[in-house]
């Protein structure tokens, strides 16, 4: 990324159209956005701030357009710093992609080389590139400090990561001893620690296959050794995972994976265990539970309108009862009037 968080003209002349067009940028969490390009300006215009703010973007973050669609790029961005939590599926992996972040190894001397050490002069001050020799100028101080950082991450690099003579076919693999981690060339073993690798061999193992074999080619080897890294510890986790382990916790696995599967890693049967688990807590039976208890809810309700009715009638029958016992009464009464009347002497 550009200070202004522009897009590199070379980027544009060399993979955009020649004619302004919209295109359209999906960014983290699936959204789109709508950005016109100006190709006598070759660059993005309009909405192309608006992602960039809503992303956060910064001078260095390295920014990997996927092209899926005529007009259409998947968008992945890799920090430019150390991430201390989630900031996109690819940033969790904490990559140190800054250069100035790589510091060469300390090599401790004896003290009595101490001499020869003084005096000992590098590469770049025996051969020194004319690109660099006005000290003064801020551009060739700049210069001369990638020059030399570039150095000193290559002889870290040559210490760490090894060339492979040849691609190393899965079959050939017989046991963890033989299992080895090939990518563009390079032998990423060291990138990866050694239990984490025990584990990546064994879901190999279990798909046999190597699960990053597809993956595009030329991507940074500390972005692929992160998402090695990530899917094991997604992996462990999902295994250990149970059933009060948080509904969004597995959602936010699959987005992860997914971001790791658009770029080639063969994460298929991990994200279907976690599509399995995600279908056990089973959102329609819980909106049918939630339904049913609203219905019971109900029910309750008109029992206790049915119970206060019932109240109400029987408080008339106990009523009428009542009267048609009274009645009854002074029938009984009448009728003893009537006969007496009835029968009296004329």
């Amino acid at each position: 990324m550009h200070k202004n968080n522009g897009v590199p003209r070379q980027f544009c002349d060399d993979h955009l159209p020649m004619k302004d067009v919209t295109i359209v940028l999906i960014g983290e969490n699936e959204k789109e956005f709508d950005t016109r390009y100006l190709a006598a300006k070759s660059g993005l215009s309009g909405g192309w701030k608006f992602f960039a703010a809503g992303h956060k973007l910064i001078e260095g973050d390295a920014v990997v357009f996927q092209l899926i669609e005529p007009c259409k790029f998947k968008v992945y961005i890799v920090r430019d710093r150390s991430l201390s939590e989630a900031d996109g599926a690819i940033s969790l992996l904490n990559l140190d992609s800054n250069p100035d972040q790589i510091k060469p190894l300390k090599v401790e001397e004896p003290e009595e080389n101490a001499d020869i050490k003084e005096t000992t002069t590098t590469t770049s001050d025996k051969y020194p590139d004319p690109l660099v020799e006005d000290n003064n100028h801020p551009k060739k101080k700049k210069m001369k400090k990638i020059i030399r950082n570039t150095e000193n991450s290559n002889a870290e690099m040559s210490d760490r990561i090894k060339f492979s003579e040849s691609p190393l076919d899965f079959k050939s693999v017989k046991c963890f001893q033989d299992f080895s981690i090939h990518f563009n060339g390079l032998i990423l073993d060291s990138e990866i620690p050694s239990h984490l690798k025990t584990k990546y061999y064994e879901l190999c193992k279990s798909q046999n296959t190597f699960l990053h074999e597809n993956l595009l080619q030329g991507l940074n080897s500390k972005l692929v050794a992160g998402m090695i890294s990530e899917t094991v510890n997604i992996a462990d986790a999902v295994r250990a995972c149970k059933a009060s382990t948080a509904h969004e916790h597995l959602e936010s696995w699959d987005r992860t994976l997914k971001a790791f599967e658009d770029l080639g890693m063969a994460v298929g049967p991990v994200r279907g265990r976690i599509n399995e688990l995600v279908s056990l807590y089973s959102e329609p039976r819980t909106r049918i539970i939630e339904s049913m208890r609203n219905q019971r809810d109900e029910a309750q309700v008109v029992i206790r309108g049915l119970s206060e009715r019932l109240s109400i009638v029987r408080s008339c029958v106990e009523k009428l009862d009542a009267d048609i016992d009274a009645l009854e009464a002074k029938n009984e009464s009448l009728g003893l009037v009537f006969e007496e009347i009835a029968s009296a002497p004329w």
